[in-house]
């Protein structure tokens, strides 16, 4: 090494900051690194929010979606106005008469009104359930659909739909789903 190499050593060598300057410079870069570390953390945040967004947002859409089958289904199905099978006017004899269904048919509270004519079998998403022809104080018919309030179902608890002049009702009572079907143009029947 040359003497010039062994001076410019020497020199900077013997060099050193103040440890006010030193203590100022570990302050800056701790600084910096928190600001680092918050920037993070807000975009761990606003990434973490997006997520859970889209997560509640197609949950949404797709019990919209599941609603508006359903409301399709029960639609469809009123719209046939199909004779009952089995004529009944009490629910439990109607349950008896409908053997395989796996639940117990109940008359529903806010059905007090309604006279049960009587029913059959049917579906609701592949689900069995009973299709019930029913008809109000004021002589207007209506299906009541009914069937197990499964997980899948219970999101349609109060959902109500209108779907070609149809107004169609769900409610949840006792474990069932409830589906009530009424063509909102009929007239009271003599």
């Amino acid at each position: 090494m040359s003497t010039v190499d062994r001076q410019v050593r020497a020199y900077y060598g013997a060099q050193a900051l103040s440890p006010d300057r030193a203590r100022e410079i570990l302050r800056l870069a701790e600084t910096r690194r928190s600001h680092r570390r918050w920037r993070l953390a807000l975009a761990v945040a606003a990434t973490l929010v997006v997520a859970i967004g889209t997560v509640l947002l197609r949950g949404a859409l797709a019990e919209r979606a599941l609603g508006d089958r359903v409301a399709a289904e029960v639609a469809m199905n009123h719209t046939k106005d199909l004779d009952v099978e089995i004529a009944a006017a009490s629910y439990p004899e109607l349950g008896a008469a409908l053997d395989k269904l796996t639940f117990p048919l109940t008359e529903p509270s806010k059905l007090a009104n309604h006279d049960l004519l009587g029913g059959r079998y049917c579906s609701i998403q592949a689900q069995l359930a009973a299709q019930l022809k029913v008809r109000a104080d004021d002589g207007r018919t209506a299906t009541l659909y009914v069937t197990e309030l499964t997980p899948g179902l219970v999101s349609l608890s109060g959902a109500r739909r209108e779907v070609d002049g149809i107004a169609i009702e769900m409610w949840s009572e006792n474990g069932l789903l409830f589906a009530l079907a009424e063509t909102r143009s009929q007239r009271p029947s003599s």
